[in-house]
């Protein structure tokens, strides 16, 4: 979970303003912008005073600044949205100087939350520390070490980082980041035409997610004056170039000149001395450092709150749950309808109604592979819809028409953009295809998440072994991919979807195969044993006893991975077959549905016992997969094309999880594989009850805190700011 509760501006306040590229003109803007706007001194208060709770810390205290340049650099990176939306400058530089002042009541605050908390932490301690400290640092900067330089919050081959190691590493990151923003541009610019053009095609969630507190000792910034390989984990932008690193790290420092964050000295020795020498640096430093100790706090809280959460405490919250929902759901379908698309790793459906049977006998739900008709295809379709409208042919023949397009869809892979789009995802991937991952070519994606477990976290639903299927050739000179996509017809993709499947199962020795259905496959009565198996030449029976449409008719596959044994509180752990089947399906979802709905779903689309707004091809075949059970999977056409629908998750009405058991999860968790619905339960729990704690406690402080006494603004030192409310 994030402890940064508190709401802040950006950590680096300070180089917001380069990134922005905007530059100062002003001679005296040096000057201007170094002027103080607010000065925050918690010892001011009575508790500092003689015989107050914290008299003994009034020397500790010492008063920090806002300046006027981190107030214009929070604006940049906050306050434009609030007059964009219609508040005066006034009103919005007001509210991001309170969130600026209230970042440094906490930081004070901090220390001598510390300093009374944890007898680590003394005046005695600090008086002994600060007397060691470098030559020319500021008491602030000495103070914020001290409660920082031996907080070890993790380990690299056994050697043990700090906070203090943290801060340091962020601010290279921030650095490096806003290089590589110039250098990014300066390629873009360089040849605008390696895009592709379209619109990027979505990513995975949680893609290239960095492990929190991830650290790495080597890490360093890259100027194009070293080499990138020496710097660790950082990883050059794409089309990166010495040359081009070398002009983006130059317009970083006539940037950081141009807003008189460097002086011209440091300016002249910068190359040689290195930016970590310069004031800038320093200051960013300082900010970091009040981010590590704030987050130090939120640590230490968190720890207090995690005190009172006891499986008693767990199952009541799980009851009362579970209790509301029964009563909520009992009474309004729409509620339970609106809770089952809301699903997610904090927010739970723990109860299903037993209501109206309709045409389905289960709840669940279905990730669909939507293979859609081409231009042409789909302006014939629309041809022969004008045509059925005017009377000029019958449905029948409608169908018909429709089902000599389908035999002509081809599905391709999608993913094009993940090669030439904003960000290069693709990478080449070691070691032999059908053996370390499967297709036939050697492009994978998501370097970093698929193989740097250390570093970044897995991505979750998606197995990632599914390699571009077509032919990829790289053009150095233009910094793109020339790819042909192979052409599958509706059959030779569910061969495709079947192998891979079977592939990811296998790799994980799970011996489980992807084909028809094994026994009779009906719903409501209605078998369709027929159709398992194989691709059903529908039309012969298009209307039931009614005259209504049968939508039975449109079913042309049923499949089912088999052997799945489905555990509906550990559907998203690792270590089963009916996990490892979704997420090789996910695979496939991103890399051939031109659905947008269905990416990014957290079980796919929501199936109930009643009438929904679906086409009714689609909501028969998706009924009939939750029907037949998780790994099921249908296909049927529509007028978008065809359907490749799989079941990922079902369950009956009442209580839909049994079993449920906190005192085991938390007397083992520790060991327990992550993602059971015990984890997922507390871990919400626990992040909703350690926030508001945290929260209340950190406003508290501010609120005691902020006030005439401990906070001096000096809004005439930025009114040239305010008064810009008179030109709107």
């Amino acid at each position: 979970m994030k402890r940064k509760i508190f709401a802040t501006v950006l950590a680096t306040v300070m180089t917001l303003c380069c990134f922005s590229s905007c530059a100062l003109t002003n001679p005296d803007a040096g000057k201007d912008m170094a002027e103080t706007v607010a000065v925050v001194d918690i010892s001011q208060s009575d508790e500092f005073k003689a015989n107050g709770e914290y008299a003994k810390y009034a020397d500790f205290i010492q008063p920090v600044e806002v300046t006027k340049r981190e107030l214009v650099a929070a604006f940049v990176g906050s306050g434009y949205n609030y007059v964009s939306q219609g508040m005066s400058y006034k009103d919005a530089l007001a509210i991001v100087l309170e969130s600026l002042t209230g970042f440094k009541i906490v930081v004070q605050y901090s220390m001598v939350y510390f300093l009374e908390n944890d007898d680590a932490y003394t005046l005695d301690g600090y008086n002994t520390y600060a007397q060691s400290a470098p030559a020319g640092e500021d008491e602030l900067t000495t103070a914020l070490k001290y409660f920082l330089v031996n907080d070890e919050i993790g380990e690299v081959d056994g050697d043990p980082y700090t906070r203090y190691d943290m801060a340091v590493y962020t601010v290279n990151q921030s650095i490096n980041s806003a290089i590589d923003s110039r250098e990014s541009m300066f390629i873009y610019n360089k040849d605008a035409s390696t895009g592709s053009g379209d619109e990027d095609r979505a990513t995975p969630t949680g893609v290239n997610t960095q492990v929190e507190d991830f650290y790495d000792p080597d890490y360093a910034i890259y100027t194009g004056w070293n080499q990138a390989t020496a710097c660790g984990s950082y990883e050059a932008v794409k089309g990166s170039t010495i040359t081009s690193r070398k002009q983006a790290y130059n317009s970083f420092i006539n940037m950081l000149s141009s807003n008189y964050l460097l002086s011209e000295g440091e300016v002249n020795k910068v190359n040689t001395d290195g930016i970590a020498s310069t004031e800038y640096y320093k200051v960013e430093l300082l900010t970091q450092l009040q981010q590590q100790l704030s987050d130090k706090l939120q640590a230490a809280l968190e720890e207090k709150a995690l005190s009172t959460i006891t499986a008693d405490y767990l199952t009541s919250r799980y009851e009362e749950m579970l209790l509301d929902q029964q009563t909520k759901f009992d009474q309004d379908e729409s509620a339970f309808t609106a809770a089952l698309d809301a699903v997610s790793d904090t927010s739970f459906v723990l109860y299903a109604p037993e209501g109206n049977a309709g045409d389905a006998t289960k709840y669940g739900f279905v990730s669909n592979i939507l293979i859609p008709f081409s231009t042409a295809q789909e302006a014939a379709l629309n041809g022969y819809k004008t045509n059925l409208e005017n009377g000029d042919i019958t449905e029948e023949e409608y169908y018909a028409l429709r089902a000599d397009l389908l035999n002509g869809v081809k599905a391709t892979d999608q993913r094009e953009t993940w090669f030439n789009g904003a960000k290069d995802y693709s990478y080449k991937a070691e070691g032999t295809a059908g053996t370390d991952y499967y297709g036939n070519s050697d492009y994978l994606f998501f370097e970093d998440s698929m193989t740097k477990a250390d570093q970044y976290e897995e991505i979750q639903k998606y197995y990632g072994k599914y390699a571009y299927n077509g032919t990829v050739k790289y053009n150095a000179n233009k910094g793109a991919y020339t790819l042909d996509a192979n052409k599958l017809s509706i059959t030779e993709f569910l061969t495709e979807m079947q192998n891979y499947m079977n592939w990811a199962l296998g790799k994980e020795g799970y011996q489980n195969t992807a084909a028809a259905k094994t026994g009779t496959v009906s719903l409501n009565g209605k078998d369709l044993t027929a159709t398992n198996g194989k691709v059903n030449e529908y039309g012969q029976n298009l209307y039931d006893d009614k005259g209504d449409i049968d939508y039975s008719s449109f079913v042309y596959y049923v499949g089912q991975v088999g052997n799945l044994t489905f555990d509906h509180k550990n559907a998203l752990v690792n270590d089963n077959a009916s996990y490892t089947a979704f997420s090789a399906f996910n695979d496939l979802l991103f890399a051939y549905s031109t659905d947008p709905g269905s990416l990014n779903t957290y079980f796919g689309y929501s199936l109930t016992r009643y009438k929904s707004d679906f086409v009714g091809e689609f909501e028969y075949a998706s009924k009939l997969a939750v029907a037949q059970g998780v790994g099921t999977y249908t296909v049927c056409p529509s007028d978008y094309g065809w359907h490749i629908i799989y079941c990922t998750y079902t369950f009956d009405a009442g209580e839909v999880y049994e079993g449920v058991d906190f005192a085991s999860y938390l007397a083992n968790k520790d060991t327990l594989p992550e993602n059971s619905f015990e984890y997922y339960f507390y871990e919400a729990i626990k992040d909703t009850l350690v926030s508001g704690y945290q929260t209340e406690i950190t406003n508290k402080s501010v609120n005691r805190y902020n006030n005439s006494a401990c906070v001096k603004v000096y809004p005439e030192r930025y009114s040239d700011y305010t008064a810009l409310d008179k030109n709107r």
